[in-house]
């Protein structure tokens, strides 16, 4: 499945590197989206007591669960619907609308690791009527493999769940899935072979219940309008409904009164819909926003600001390279180019700082992160001369064109011109400089046929935090996301033993070995990790960041965040919308 991620795909438009999401199964790009501009935004308690968070948001074309592929619309997503499981603020899958995490232990996994089975607690649904049922989330995840539906992540399921590949090949009805209701709380999920990771999967937005009578209510203009509440409430079963959303200008999140998990602090979430980061900024600094993004270039600026929230994203961003044409399939020719990046000026240079250096691949948030893997390859003059020579090309001499593509866009530009210099004064290598648009260069990344030849930024997000996200997934011989041509069989061999072994701690072990063997193939050029970067006023509280969110500071955790009381924000200064709303 080729999936793009969102960060990655923001990384393309605004540095010149791929990023999300679409991050899944389709390629994705360092592999969900950009981050929104300034997310999570809390106004004062207004005069009534009433606490209302604003966000600066973007506009989305629906908040549907299986529908969505990106982490910043799923973590929205996450304020108004719930699933199986759910990650705690320590990256773990924990009970949600399932009473408890299946394990071998518990009996909720078979002793073969080919069944799991989810006990429901009782959990109601936004409107009152009725609670989550087994059978709504069979509906949820037959939705999501139906390939009619059209889902971005259709296909994360193959090969994992009977049947899911079928099913999305035309060959089986939907109804033949192996995710089963055996009672109103009972679900029963049917493995084609052992997945260690499976639970990580269930506390997918993905995974989220929805409920068919109002999916599929009639009257709708198109399918994707039952998230709109101009047509109808929309049933969820989050902390929080969808009660307005005037397109591209505002949307309105307000306190669910049927929800079944612990209450929500906050009354309203409002977002503001602000694409310009300069506005956005503007309007914090006038306390009408109170989490705010900001125009990249003040970050040196507000760097010591207090204010400043910066997290890393789960994602690593990397220089590729096509592995099965000269001459890059020669191995000393791509370690001389990872030798002779100097990092370290990169970020400052071409990032302003904003991202920070990574030299492995795995990134902090998903287990099996060791930062001391790989610093054997980063910046060394000498050492990438001495690959270079060795490979057949001292000094450059004789070495084939190579080309450079990045996005065009100043951004992009700044990138190119940066590892042209620098390729020039390490290695002697003059590159060729083609800049592409967008669609093209997302395109080449999707259909192999369109694959670029040279180098060029892309990368990788997580879906959910567990190494079988990043392995064959991502490098695996001949699959979706390996946009580089990279094989090694005992990478195979090490990684598909890991995704199948049940117990944690051989897997853990074996999914080093596998990330061992990938750093010293030197497949591509690990580069850095992004980060979230958010300015928050001191009368937001609980905010928890989590490397998932797409950028939504706190968003994973909705019903924790608070405001404190305070009233030196006047009505006035809020938004016109939000003032007119406060009355």
């Amino acid at each position: 499945m080729n999936k793009l991620h969102f960060l990655a795909l923001l990384m393309v438009i605004i540095a010149g590197i791929s990023s999300p999401g679409v991050q899944s199964n389709t390629v994705k790009a360092v592999s969900h989206d950009t981050f929104d501009a300034g997310m999570v935004n809390s106004s004062a308690t207004n005069s009534s007591g009433v606490k209302v968070l604003h966000i600066q948001g973007r506009e989305y074309s629906r908040f549907d669960p299986q529908m969505t592929a990106n982490n910043a619309q799923a973590t929205l997503e996450g304020a108004l619907f719930r699933g199986l499981l759910r990650y705690d603020e320590n990256s773990n899958p924990a009970p949600s609308i399932a009473l408890e995490v299946p394990t071998i232990a518990n009996g909720g996994i078979s002793a073969d690791g080919l069944t799991y089975i989810y006990k429901l607690r009782e959990w109601k649904w936004s409107d009152g009527k009725g609670v989550v049922t087994a059978q709504d989330f069979v509906y949820a995840f037959q939705r999501l493999v139906d390939p009619k539906a059209g889902s971005p992540y259709g296909s994360l399921l193959n090969g994992i769940v009977v049947n899911a590949t079928d099913i999305q090949n035309g060959k089986q009805p939907v109804s033949s899935l192996g995710v089963k209701a055996l009672d109103d709380k009972t679900l029963q999920v049917t493995l084609v072979k052992p997945a260690s990771y499976f639970n990580a999967i269930a506390s997918m937005w993905i995974t989220y219940a929805v409920r068919k009578d109002n999916v599929e209510r009639t009257g709708l203009p198109k399918d994707s309008s039952w998230t709109d509440p101009a047509y109808g409430v929309v049933v969820g079963s989050g902390p929080f409904i969808i009660t307005k959303w005037d397109h591209n200008k505002e949307i309105v999140f307000e306190r669910n009164p049927n929800y079944s998990g612990t209450p929500a602090k906050l009354d309203d979430i409002d977002q503001i819909v602000i694409t310009d980061s300069k506005i956005a900024y503007a309007a914090y600094q006038n306390n009408e926003l109170d989490i705010s993004g900001f125009p990249s270039d003040l970050f040196s600026t507000l760097k010591s600001d207090p204010a400043l929230h910066q997290y890393k994203a789960a994602c690593t961003n990397y220089l590729g390279m096509n592995n099965v044409n000269p001459p890059f399939d020669n191995k000393l020719v791509r370690e001389a180019f990872s030798y002779a990046i100097d990092r370290d000026t990169r970020e400052h240079v071409v990032d302003n700082d904003i991202n920070v250096k990574q030299l492995s691949w795995l990134p902090e948030g998903v287990p099996g992160y060791d930062p001391s893997l790989g610093t054997q390859f980063d910046f060394n003059a000498e050492k990438a001369k001495k690959a270079l020579a060795d490979a057949g090309y001292p000094d450059g001499k004789g070495l084939p064109e190579i080309t450079f593509n990045y996005v065009s866009s100043s951004d992009g530009q700044k990138t190119a011109d940066w590892y042209k210099e620098q390729f020039k004064d390490v290695l002697n290598v003059d590159l060729k400089l083609n800049p592409i648009d967008l669609k093209t260069y997302l395109e080449s990344f999707n259909d192999p046929a369109k694959r670029l030849t040279g180098l060029y930024e892309w990368g990788w997000c997580a879906d959910y935090l567990h190494p079988s996200d990043w392995m064959q997934f991502v490098f695996g011989t001949n699959q979706a996301n390996n946009v580089v041509g990279y094989s090694n069989p005992q990478f195979d061999k090490v990684s598909m033993a890991a995704d199948a072994e049940l117990d944690p701690k051989k897997a853990a072990d074996e999914y080093r070995q596998a990330q061992e063997l990938l750093i010293a193939d030197v497949p591509v050029v690990f580069l850095n990790t992004p980060t979230a970067t958010k300015l928050v006023k001191p009368r937001v509280l609980n905010l928890t960041p989590n490397a998932l969110d797409g950028g939504v500071i706190g968003g994973f955790f909705w019903e924790n965040i608070d405001l404190a009381v305070d009233n030196s924000t006047s009505q006035a200064a809020l938004p016109t919308a939000v003032a007119t709303k406060a009355q």
